[in-house]
């Protein structure tokens, strides 16, 4: 995996918890256990924070620059 597609299932994950607990605050406005479903929301969202910046950190350590794979001729220079 690289670091973008990490960021792209990061930030769909981000999208779908977001929609969940604005969701969760319509459907429990009134609900005695309002406060803890959007807890749950909000810990989610630490968690695959935290998830994230782990694994881009191993990631980063991982990565490495590839080797060309030609070495082009240099350019013909008279003097």
């Amino acid at each position: 995996m690289t670091v973008d597609e990490l960021s792209a299932l990061y930030k769909s994950a981000y999208r779908i918890i977001r929609r969940e607990r604005v969701w969760r605050e319509r459907v429990f406005a009134r609900h005695y256990q309002r406060d803890e479903k959007l807890a749950e929301m909000d810990r989610l969202l630490e968690i695959v924070m935290a998830m994230k910046d782990e694994l881009k950190e191993r990631l980063a350590e991982e990565s490495y620059e590839q080797p060309r794979l030609l070495d082009a001729p240099r350019k013909a220079g008279y003097e």
